[in-house]
């Protein structure tokens, strides 16, 4: 008759540290899987801003009298040039 029962004692163990490794490895999934999540979120609400600043650079440009008169590569500066100081007031605004 042993006195000692080590088999028993160590296959409880193995199988409390491999719960607790999947439990690890669930949570750094999740937390992945989050992170990846706002991130595409972030790009999204970037894209719509760009948008949005660019609808608005559009449209003050369009208000120039001499808008018609331009060609179209003077134009495509002029709407470049107003949505990059739009954007320059955004970034260097502090809240």
């Amino acid at each position: 008759m042993s006195r000692f029962s080590f088999d028993s004692d160590y296959d409880e163990d193995d199988e409390r540290d491999e719960e607790r490794e999947e439990n690890i490895a669930d949570e750094l999934f999740l937390k992945d899987q989050i992170i990846s999540v706002q991130q595409e979120n972030n790009d999204i609400l970037k894209m719509e801003v760009e948008q949005k600043l660019l609808e608005v650079s559009i449209a003050v440009c369009q208000k120039s009298w001499f808008w018609s008169l331009r060609s179209t590569s003077s134009k495509m500066r002029a709407i470049k040039r107003v949505f990059r100081q739009f954007k320059n007031m955004l970034l260097n605004e502090k809240i």
